[in-house]
């Protein structure tokens, strides 16, 4: 009879690597809010997020791409505007939120998020602007920046509720014609980064729940309003503390290689990057090197596409 070695348990070879994994008891952690409101033009979408905003509590900022819409409704509370404008790119997301986390606001209506994916300078934009015919190679290049998009509002300190617009078409409703919301204008499975997801309809504002992990609200049927957010606010507070969650060295690895691969960037630029911190390989870098190398790299992204950008909207013979 073959004779086998004895088993290694994954405890213990994760424990001779320095990364113990072991299986523990579920428990339900506090956590902060990941909410998406959908709906076509005119439904209410802008005015349900800051009651929602309300009722979760604490410091508010909003990010308005809606050419001030937000600030008409002032008069439902205090809140601070930021008027975001095109170019509508995920980097200028990103740098949005982390503004809002540094300004020390406890939460962060972004509305909306259509104009990162459809917006003038929105990845399709950017998609559509990069040379070549190449699909494919294109989107090797924009799925990572919407990623970080994505990433940014997943792990931020904040409570996040965004805004997205939904297709609009009409029907007719007792021989009267209604507006109607189908798909959201943005990338296909963006709901699922979401804990949860209100339709709201237009006309008479009311709000259904298309998702929900919370388990709070099922049959959700009416206009959202502060008592909404306390429910929600509640809870997610009355779970068990949640660690601090922090991209992991790996994590920052991954991205840097990413956003080197959508530059573009050749073996010997990296090696002039890595040299800059006294090392001669990526694997070398510590935590705060890798945080470094990445911004640095995120911003020379963002400086190059500019420039592309601007060389292809130069018409000659034009003003320049």
């Amino acid at each position: 009879m073959q004779a086998y070695p004895p088993r290694l348990r994954l405890r213990d070879a994760a424990t001779r690597k320095g990364n113990l994994m072991a299986f523990i008891r579920a428990e339900r952690k506090r956590a902060k809010a990941r909410i998406l409101i959908e709906g076509p033009s005119g439904s209410g979408k802008s005015y349900s997020a800051i009651r929602l905003a309300k009722g979760i509590g604490g410091r508010i900022a909003a990010i308005d791409t809606e050419h001030g819409s937000l600030s008409m409704y002032s008069d439902l509370g205090e809140f601070d505007v930021m008027e975001l404008s095109a170019p509508f790119s995920p980097d200028r997301y990103c740098a949005a939120i982390h503004e809002a986390e540094q300004a020390g606001y406890d939460v962060l209506i972004i509305d909306s998020i259509t104009h990162e994916w459809s917006g003038e300078g929105g990845c399709l934009d950017i998609k559509d602007k990069l040379p070549g015919a190449n699909d494919w190679a294109k989107w090797s290049k924009v799925t990572p920046m919407h990623q970080r998009f994505i990433e940014t509002m997943l792990q931020s300190p904040l409570h996040i509720i965004a805004t997205v617009r939904s297709k609009t078409e009409w029907t007719l409703d007792e021989n009267k014609p209604k507006k109607v919301g189908t798909s959201p204008q943005q990338r296909d499975g963006m709901d699922f980064e979401f804990t949860m997801v209100f339709t709201v309809q237009a006309g008479n504002h009311v709000a259904s729940v298309t998702k929900d992990r919370t388990a709070q609200f099922d049959g959700y049927l009416q206009v959202i309003d502060e008592t909404t957010g306390k429910r929600i606010a509640d809870w997610l507070g009355s779970g068990a503390d949640a660690p601090p969650t922090f991209p992991t060295d790996a994590e920052l690895r991954s991205q840097i290689k990413e956003v080197a691969r959508g530059m573009q960037a050749t073996a010997e630029q990296m090696a002039k990057h890595y040299a800059g911190f006294g090392k001669s390989k990526l694997s070398e870098l510590d935590t705060d090197d890798l945080h470094a190398l990445l911004d640095t790299l995120t911003e020379a992204e963002r400086e190059t596409r500019e420039k592309q950008n601007d060389t292809a909207d130069y018409e000659p013979g034009g003003e320049g």
